[in-house]
């Protein structure tokens, strides 16, 4: 059991100097960040070397995961990069996709064999034989080969829907004054996705507010505008008129009269993207629809246009690397400590019979009959031959004026000491 303990002990010092630079992955997205927790090197390096035309880098996964696309961003001190990069699994083999980034960097990029990977390797090939090192900068990978899906929305002005891509022609009033817009957009297979993206766009309307409810709560969401919002422009009408009179009146060819009145133009477009986070929804609402309205100013002259471009759905995984991990570890300390009943009983058993050793050897020497402290003879002297142990001591300062030695009898009395009181005399 005191082995054990100190193997543990001696894991728990190895888990605590590796917390500090312990990460996990980032599931954002769908995809995995290997080198949060992998690394090419067992050292923690992430370099590798192609000697000649062809060579390869692999990187190990924490847990075996299925795995569809790589995105792996390379640097290369001299500049060479490879000329091409595939990854083969299951007997099929996929052609990369190499793009350079400046003169010392490049990524490779695309689809790998849809297959389960323990650890992924990527061959490259390169047009001389000059032996060249490279570094891994970053690693992400995915399981998904699409992250956004088209959803099933429509969108609804003053009562009339319209599918999603459509240009929205919305005719004015025949006012030269403001008049008030209202738009919803109807999503109706929210509940497949974890977030939903909008892109859209207004012509001439000036976009006042955003809202997104579901079931009558409001949800969380953000909009990012590609250009600032119009604010509108006072300005000013005249109408102008004439007239001519009859030739029986005996008149001419009147003066010009006009009328001025002042209104706001909303001459600006906007492009808007808004994204929706459905990560903390209940999904047991299925039967309701997600709605975002929009409102707005126009000019009632004019009138306005609007358009959704696309309305998309994205799905995310969950990284499962550090539960992986933390399976294993577990494993690894129930075996050290046998979680099974039937060992801890046993040990017991022999700590109690122990126990009861120890207090009848102590009994025995306490019946012991002991000499007077007062006539046992401490003065060493008495024991040791003067030359003799003038011969010894110089003998000692020979070895312990030298460091090394020195520095070797400390290290053996040391792990000594340690031996002897984990196991104790064996």
């Amino acid at each position: 059991m005191i082995r054990r303990l100190s193997s543990f002990l001696l894991v728990v010092a190895v888990l605590c100097s590796c917390m500090t630079v312990t990460a996990y992955a980032s599931q954002d997205s769908g995809w995995i960040e290997l080198l949060e927790y992998s690394s090419v090197q067992t050292n923690g390096e992430n370099w590798f070397t192609i000697s000649g035309q062809n060579g390869s880098v692999t990187i190990p996964l924490q847990g075996e995961k299925r795995l569809r696309k790589i995105d792996m961003l390379v640097w290369n001190p001299t500049g060479q990069r490879p000329t091409s990069a595939a990854v083969t699994a299951g007997g099929s083999t996929l052609v990369l996709d190499i793009l350079q980034i400046g003169s010392n960097m490049f990524r490779v990029v695309g689809y790998i064999p849809n297959a389960w990977y323990e650890s992924i390797t990527v061959s490259f090939s390169k047009a001389d034989a000059t032996s060249q090192t490279y570094e891994v900068l970053s690693c992400k990978v995915t399981p998904l080969g699409v992250q956004e899906f088209a959803c099933d929305a429509d969108v609804n002005i003053d009562g009339t829907s319209y599918s999603t891509g459509q240009l929205i022609e919305v005719s004015g009033n025949g006012l030269s004054e403001t008049a008030y817009a209202q738009v919803r957009l109807d999503v109706n297979d929210w509940e497949k996705f974890d977030s939903i993206t909008i892109w859209g766009s207004a012509l001439t309307l000036g976009v006042t507010s955003m809202r997104v409810t579901l079931g009558g709560l409001g949800l969380p969401f953000d909009v990012s505008y590609m250009q600032t919002l119009p604010t509108g422009e006072v300005v000013d009408y005249t109408y102008h008129y004439t007239y001519t009179e009859n030739y029986s009146g005996g008149g001419g060819y009147g003066n010009g009269y006009g009328d001025t009145t002042s209104a706001i133009e909303y001459n600006g477009k906007i492009i808007f993207c808004v994204t929706i986070d459905l990560a903390g929804v209940d999904r047991s609402m299925v039967d309701e629809t997600l709605f975002l309205y929009l409102t707005g100013v126009y000019n009632g002259l004019y009138g306005y246009t609007f358009n959704i471009q696309y309305v998309n759905g994205n799905v995310t995984t969950a990284d499962t690397s550090s539960v992986s991990w933390w399976h294993r570890f577990t494993a690894f300390l129930t075996d050290i400590f046998d979680g099974d009943g039937t060992s801890s009983d046993d040990f017991e058993e022999e700590a109690v019979q122990q126990g009861s050793e120890m207090d009848d050897l102590n009994d025995e020497l306490q019946g012991v009959t002991k000499p007077p402290i007062e006539d046992i003879q401490t003065d060493v002297d008495d024991y040791l031959d003067p030359e003799d142990a003038q011969e010894a001591y110089a003998v000692f300062a020979t070895l312990t004026g030298n460091s090394l030695v020195s520095s070797m009898l400390v290290m053996a009395l040391t792990v000594a000491l340690v031996a002897y009181v984990l196991y104790g005399k064996r």
